[in-house]
């Protein structure tokens, strides 16, 4: 898609001049693939010194906890309607709904407003780059950790068989060969 970037992985590191707390509050909800995450998140953390207190919850308690009083680190998803990098900007400017962060930029917000407004084009290009390098690098208020992938299983007799980059597959379009 349209402006997006390579992102490197970058190794954690404390900064002694920093003074922290003695431990950071996360919490998430009581799907199993989100424990394993924030566990796993916890367990290297430990190792660099950090202390991570975990809370599970429910869904619906979860959700009233982040936007009411969130902890520190939560493990939030946010998925694409439609194939454009300005999804994904839009929920974390300053007064989305979805914006659980907390996290207020008023250049960030001012780019995201330039490029909904932009056709697509080099323009577009860099405003989206900028405004990703702010949240991603110089600000980090969100840390993407994984994305979403799908496996299909099909069978050889199953012909025109495709997922679009939106993960959506057109079953109107799929045939079966003859055996």
């Amino acid at each position: 898609m349209e402006g997006y970037f390579e992102r490197q992985s970058v190794p954690v590191a404390v900064d002694p001049q920093i003074k922290l707390p003695p431990a950071l509050k996360g919490a998430f909800d009581s799907n199993s693939r989100n424990q394993q995450i924030l566990e796993k998140i916890q367990f290297d953390w430990k190792q660099q010194g950090l202390k991570l207190e975990l809370s599970n919850m429910d869904w619906k308690a979860y959700l009233k906890e982040l936007k009411t009083n969130p902890p520190q680190i939560f493990r939030m998803g946010w998925l694409a309607a439609f194939p454009d990098p300005i999804s994904h900007l839009q929920a974390l400017t300053s007064k989305n709904p979805n914006n659980l962060t907390g996290w207020t930029h008023p250049r960030y917000d001012a780019l995201v407003s330039e490029i909904e407004k932009l056709e697509p084009g080099q323009e577009r290009a860099a405003k989206i780059i900028e405004a990703q390098t702010l949240l991603l690098d110089r600000e980090c208020p969100v840390v993407p950790l994984f994305h979403y992938v799908q496996t299909h299983a099909v069978s050889g007799r199953v012909q025109n068989f495709a997922v679009n980059g939106m993960g959506v597959i057109r079953w109107q379009e799929l045939n079966l060969k003859d055996q």
